[in-house]
């Protein structure tokens, strides 16, 4: 994967309509959680905050750390809702992973442009060239 140095702004308008519209997509359910839980009631002006500075040219509200950027909110609801359900994330991955090996036979391969890769768990990438 490419790192997005965030100078194509063109590029960044297209990730930023896809990404308003997963913040369109959880508003309802924000308020079906916070009608239960009122501790899921500021992800949404959160993630929507972190946007608009994101297309005001201010590209470290994508993603930096230690500010309430679209993808620290976004962890933080991750996190809340795996919590939330009592779900293990390690656990939830590694039984995704056995179902996902199991369904393709036992092992996963992922194609890049420049690359070809397997991996089996956890995480251990063979690539070759080509």
């Amino acid at each position: 994967m490419a790192h997005n140095d965030h100078t194509d702004r063109r590029w960044d308008d297209g990730v930023l309509e896809v990404l308003r519209s997963v913040g369109r997509q959880v508003e309802p359910l924000e308020g079906e959680l916070a009608a239960a839980l009122a501790r899921f009631t500021s992800y949404s002006a959160r993630y929507t905050a972190a946007l608009e500075k994101a297309s005001r040219g201010e590209s470290r509200w994508f993603d930096a750390v230690g500010i309430d950027s679209r993808h620290t909110v976004w962890m933080q609801l991750r996190e809340d809702l795996l919590a939330t359900l009592g779900l293990d994330r390690d656990n939830e991955a590694k039984r995704r992973w056995r179902a996902r090996l199991a369904a393709e036979g036992g092992t996963s391969e992922v194609r890049y442009a420049d690359a070809s890769c397997t991996s089996a768990p956890p995480r251990a990438f063979r690539c070759r060239s080509g």
